[in-house]
């Protein structure tokens, strides 16, 4: 299949999965539990729309295999992770004002930033209708190219 295709379909289900199984919890009215499935969706409303948008459509497919396992992963994932916030999960809401919170949203903003970064700078590495290796360089990659 397309790559830019496999992508998509195969990171739905963490925005799927992670709605419904939030949604079914007792605790999905909670402000704690709500703004930790925002951080949830924004993360992966990027990764399983906007990125494939921004990617090159070239001629690349991924294997039905890949997407496959990677569609299992997806529903594995976030099903825990929902569960587990919305329903196991107790949070007061001073947890919002806690220094471990905070710290862990600025890790996330952080993260995101770098993450959007790299795909711009993986992006922007050959022309259309290049091909052969390249080294990425700035941003993050100069700690590991």
């Amino acid at each position: 299949m397309p790559s830019w295709f496999g992508w998509t379909v195969m990171e739905a289900p963490a925005v799927a999965v992670c709605a419904a199984v939030y949604l079914d919890g007792k605790n999905a009215g909670q402000i704690v539990p709500l703004a930790f499935l925002a951080m949830w969706q924004v993360h992966y409303l990027n990764r399983t729309f906007v990125y494939p948008l921004r990617a090159r459509k070239g001629e690349r497919k991924m294997p039905v295999l890949v997407a496959g396992s990677a569609i299992f992963f997806n529903i594995v994932n976030a099903y825990i992770n929902a569960r587990f916030v919305s329903e196991f999960g107790q949070y007061a809401v001073e947890w919002l004002y806690d220094l471990r919170f905070l710290f862990g949203l600025a890790v996330f903003a952080a993260g995101m930033a770098l993450n959007r970064h790299s795909d711009t700078v993986l992006m922007r590495l050959r022309r259309l209708g290049e091909t052969g290796y390249a080294i990425p360089h700035g941003g993050g990659y100069r700690y590991v190219s």
